[in-house]
């Protein structure tokens, strides 16, 4: 899907944004660039029982970012926080009874390009995925919550999970739709991702001054750590776990309660 772009700075976006609270704004621009076709890749791995064909947890991130941006928050946190969780749960392989899927995701700043396509290359084994995970910028305050969609049976379990644990996790149900889980639930899957009830999002997030030495190597460690105590409860868990694929009729009937019907149509996604 070709996608054009034109990137401008953080502090030009803002001066513009100013000049039209200030007044009408007629804007005209002009660009040079050139066009570019190429093919971009996702990148996956497993772990867990060998030749199995039962259930499926999909713990993924997205690796590209904007081009007026440097990325270390959006998303190398996140593609560090998989290998991290990968790295800790690597001694439990042997016990897990599903498969842990490692997806990192293209084209998730341009309409989840990466994760849509996987999503509708791998339809036959979507009943199989019983929750898609996605890290997609990490910092302290992310090491607290998580955001289930569309499933309270997995928002139970998940809450459980760290009840047992003693940790201070806020798990909700709570619907957001602006990363690679959205395909996956706009499928049916059950799936959840990191979230940040208290509003201290990184304000130099998008922007040239997003550099890594912000980012303390603990930050991504620290959720790595809470993260992998969850996926390794519902890895090695003996019993069926809770969760259920949304019918079309489900997902269609909760896009509508969220009036987001319209929003995803304009990305090119049918219901």
């Amino acid at each position: 899907m070709p996608t054009p772009v034109v990137g401008v700075s953080y502090e030009a976006g803002q001066e513009l944004r100013e000049i039209a609270a200030r007044h009408p704004l007629a804007c005209t621009h002009s660009t040079s660039g050139r066009s570019v076709s190429g093919t971009c890749r996702n990148l996956a791995a497993e772990m867990g029982p060998e030749g199995d064909t039962g259930d499926i947890i999909v713990l993924s991130a997205h690796l590209d970012s904007l081009p007026q941006t440097l990325g270390t928050f959006d998303n190398l946190t996140g593609v560090a926080g998989v290998l991290e969780i990968a790295n800790a749960l690597k001694p439990l392989a042997n016990l897990f009874q599903r498969t842990l899927r490692l997806l990192i995701f293209t084209g998730e700043e341009y309409f989840f390009q990466g994760s849509r396509a996987y999503v509708e290359q791998h339809q036959a084994e979507l009943d199989r995925i019983k929750f898609a995970f996605n890290l997609d910028g990490l910092f302290p305050e992310t090491a607290e919550g998580i955001a289930v969609v569309w499933s309270d049976s997995m928002r139970d379990y998940i809450d459980a999970i760290y009840q047992t644990s003693g940790y201070p996790m806020d798990v909700r149900s709570h619907f957001c739709m602006s990363s690679d889980y959205l395909p996956f639930v706009i499928a049916g899957v059950p799936a959840g991702r990191q979230a940040d009830y208290k509003d201290a999002f990184p304000l130099w997030t998008h922007t040239m001054t997003d550099t890594p030495g912000k980012f303390p190597v603990s930050w991504v460690q620290q959720n790595a750590m809470v993260f992998a105590w969850m996926l390794a409860r519902m890895l090695c868990d003996p019993n069926p776990l809770p969760s259920t694929r949304n019918s079309t009729a489900d997902v269609r009937c909760f896009a509508e309660a969220e009036d987001v019907v319209d929003a995803w149509q304009s990305y090119g996604f049918e219901l």
